[in-house]
């Protein structure tokens, strides 16, 4: 999948491209922690905010996922 391609993933998108399962990400969104868009019903995460989150996690040392949460 080409992140560049697409202002906003799925939430089944976002869990294929970090390798998570999509009750992780929903988790992740209830938490605070993913940056995320509500519409209606639907829940999106724009790639630019993704990325950014992605590096976010990287330069504070932080763990992207909690192998044990899944």
């Amino acid at each position: 999948m080409k992140i560049e391609s697409q202002k906003c993933l799925s939430v089944a998108e976002t869990a294929r491209l970090l390798g998570i399962c999509e009750s992780k990400v929903y988790r992740l969104v209830r938490e605070g922690s993913l940056p995320h868009l509500r519409i209606g019903r639907r829940l999106i995460i724009p790639t630019t905010a993704l990325q950014e989150w992605i590096g976010a996690q990287v330069r504070g040392g932080e763990q992207l996922v909690d192998i044990e949460g899944g």
